[in-house]
């Protein structure tokens, strides 16, 4: 599908310029001129993964490190166009296998996208815009990328301060729940994990034993009471700390396996659960890698273990089934983190973990608009979105995770979880916190969306 109207966006694409200096440097710093310098500025403030459509390059990544060149797509015939078009995206498809529901925006004039290029990405499901395509005159588009930047530096602004609330509530316990049935007695101190974390450490469980405690119960936490689930995991582990143990746990057969972990309340879809935690039991027992080392020695680098959460093995089957999803993955590197107390370089690149109650508290509190689109559409925004807000803002939280996505995480689940879904089942506001005046809840009938 095609739109010129401008929406939340998966995917960047923006044309090359003539203008190039001359010596070799950094794709986003190669080109040079006004119109240029906008569209990268752009491109990098939405927060979303984004490539320079160049002539000679075809799909270039923007950190890559290239020669100036002299070559223009307007130098090409339609048929040597055409070509370039397939060439491009085929490497977009190396880059992101899927498109199918993403939404790319094409920041380039008509020898970019008009000769394959847009067809070729709706052909693969992906909804594709061009809200300058009918925009003439390079003033007019600078004044368009102005108008925007401008905004979106206001909007992120705002959303800094809101993170700050927030975090500032969590940490500190300043959130007021005394409108809920049953509630926790602080916030930061009552996340299930950290809960079941502190009990595990009263029986005398090691570091070691608190990370495959995480580890194992975080492959569990799909849909469900968390709560309820992080118990039911302190009570098998306090049970039977076997099944915590990769060596051990790897040996027995899944019929027993299942048996133990459908009895205890720890697993829910009983079958897939139970190979699940025979398959990260094998891997740890068997591997050396990122995850771990992580686990054994408390040393990581958040990139390299998203990373080993997604490989396969020699088999082509994932090593660590249910860990490595875009919710579960991030969510499980800060726990490592903290309460696992693990020393994790380049913790800053670990997004908030976007569930329903995030998705909420995002929305309802208008930071982003994306109420519109499908979780796994809205995801990246909703991310991107924080990401930029943490960078502006001063975020507390333990020392291994201060002042990044990782400590916000959490304290935006709470909030929507106590507060925001709690304000959506009572059909009314029921503040909590200060970033409360801020919600936007409940929307206008018109503006609902189902």
């Amino acid at each position: 599908m095609s739109c010129q109207n401008h929406v939340c966006a998966d995917l960047i694409l923006v044309g090359c310029v003539k203008s190039k200096v001359d010596y070799p440097a950094q794709a986003r710093c190669l080109y040079k001129s006004p119109l240029w310098n906008y569209r990268r500025e752009y491109a990098e403030c939405l927060g979303c993964a984004w490539y320079i459509l160049s002539a000679k390059h075809g799909l270039l990544d923007p950190l890559s490190e290239i020669e100036p060149y002299d070559l223009a797509l307007s130098d090409m015939s339609a048929a040597e166009r055409r070509e370039w078009s397939e060439r491009v995206l085929a490497d977009l498809v190396k880059k992101h296998p899927s498109l199918s529901g993403k939404v790319v925006e094409i920041h380039a004039g008509k020898p970019y996208a008009e000769h394959g290029l847009e067809d070729g990405l709706i052909k693969m499901g992906a909804t594709v815009c061009r809200p300058l395509k009918h925009m003439r005159g390079i003033g007019s588009q600078i004044a368009w990328y102005k108008e925007r930047l401008a905004a979106a530096c206001s909007h992120a602004r705002r959303n800094a301060r809101l993170a700050e609330k927030i975090a500032g509530d969590f940490y500190g316990d300043g959130f007021d729940l005394s409108a809920r049935d049953d509630p926790p007695s602080g916030a930061w101190t009552q996340m299930p994990e950290v809960k079941a974390v502190r009990k595990l450490r009263d029986l005398g469980a090691s570091d070691r034993e608190v990370r495959l405690f995480l580890t194992f119960i975080s492959a569990m936490d799909r849909a469900r009471d968390a709560n309820r689930l992080w118990c039911a995991g302190y009570c098998l582990f306090k049970s039977r700390p076997e099944l915590f143990e990769p060596d051990i746990a790897s040996s027995i057969e899944i019929e027993t396996l299942r048996k133990l972990l459908s009895e205890s309340g720890v697993s829910q879809r009983h079958e897939q659960d139970a190979k699940a935690w025979s398959k990260i039991a094998r891997s740890l027992s068997s591997g050396h890698g990122p995850v771990r080392r992580v686990i054994d020695d408390g040393i990581g680098d958040a990139c390299k273990l998203l990373e080993d959460l997604r490989s396969e093995s020699s088999s082509g089957c994932p090593r660590f089934p249910l860990l490595k999803g875009r919710k579960i993955g991030p969510m499980w590197v800060r726990m490592i983190a903290w309460p696992g107390g693990a020393k994790i370089d380049r913790i800053g690149v670990i997004p908030v973990a976007v569930d329903v109650h995030v998705r909420r508290v995002t929305e309802n509190l208008g930071v982003t608009d994306t109420r519109h689109l499908r979780l796994e559409q809205a995801r990246p925004c909703i991310q991107s979105a924080w990401h930029k807000a943490v960078s502006l803002a001063k975020i507390g939280g333990p020392p291994e995770i201060e002042g990044t996505c990782a400590a916000l995480d959490p304290a935006l689940w709470f909030f929507g979880k106590y507060g925001c879904s709690h304000c959506e089942k009572v059909g009314s506001r029921v503040p909590i916190g200060r970033a409360c005046d801020s919600c936007q809840f409940p929307f206008p009938p018109e503006t609902e969306q189902c």
